[in-house]
């Protein structure tokens, strides 16, 4: 396999017409909110895009986690993307996070997530912009965001009902509980459960299939998929809004110390 070069949070390794994108920072358990992490993904998902001999593109994460979603400590201290007033956040909200995941989901190549561990709040909204998705036996996945007093703020209550439905998605933004990868199944957010270690064989089979398809019949596939609703966008701009401004209130500030409380005892 070739291997792209140019990245510092990710490697992409490249062979038979697929491109396995591996999140490599497993130090922060994938967190999506943070550089180089964020802007390498989406500079790859453009990259790969412009790739004539990429036809599928699998993503998985480093270490045990798949993506523990955005930085809570850098949340909790009001850092980064978090920091400022409202009008602040949400534009980093916008030209951040959201831009990766509608990178993801704007991605001509079939794309399937192979999530080898935990895919939380925005970890679990980044698999949900993939195409496809199978899992390890070891993956949890949650819309944890009401537990932090917040709402999925980079597009999961658009992509959550497509692959649930409505009432379904209702219950897990409402809850913010957290699933284990069989309960993933049943309901619809995966394909498959494997374990650990045949994960990524899995997901490599499963790509290496749809990469010997036509890679003309491929592309308009997706694109008649891709535009059966076209209002991201407008859901997006609506939820770096919300969103900025609910990381302003006091919900959020007292989950986060909870959090944090909980965080200085283990």
């Amino acid at each position: 396999m070739s291997r792209y070069s140019v990245f510092e949070g990710i490697s992409i390794e490249c062979g038979n017409r697929i491109a396995i994108v591996t999140m490599e920072q497993p130090d922060t358990r994938n967190v999506i909110s943070d550089d180089p992490l964020m802007t390498d993904l989406t500079r790859a998902c453009h990259m790969l895009n412009d790739d004539p001999n990429v036809g599928v593109v699998v993503i998985t994460g480093r270490g045990s986690a798949f993506s523990a979603g955005g930085n809570i400590d850098k949340m909790f201290r009001r850092e980064g993307m978090f920091a400022g007033p409202s009008y602040a956040i949400a534009h980093e909200y916008r030209v951040g996070v959201q831009s990766l995941i509608k990178a993801i989901q704007g991605l001509t190549k079939v794309s399937i997530a192979a999530i080898n561990g935990p895919a939380i709040g925005a970890g679990l909204d980044l698999a949900l912009a993939c195409d496809l998705r199978i899992a390890s036996d070891t993956a949890k996945m949650g819309a944890t965001f009401i537990n932090l007093g917040l709402i999925p703020g980079d597009g999961g209550s658009w992509l959550l009902p497509r692959a649930v439905g409505h009432q379904r998605a209702a219950e897990l933004i409402f809850t913010g509980r957290i699933i284990d990868a069989h309960e993933a199944v049943s309901l619809g957010v995966v394909l498959s459960v494997h374990p650990s270690a045949g994960l990524m064989e899995a997901a490599t089979d499963l790509a290496r299939m749809i990469a010997t398809k036509p890679p003309l019949a491929l592309l308009y596939s997706k694109e008649l998929l891709r535009h059966e609703a076209s209002d991201l966008d407008d859901v997006m701009a609506k939820a770096a809004l919300f969103q900025a401004i609910l990381h302003g209130t006091e919900d959020h500030y007292d989950a986060m110390q909870t959090i944090m409380s909980k965080k200085s005892r283990s």
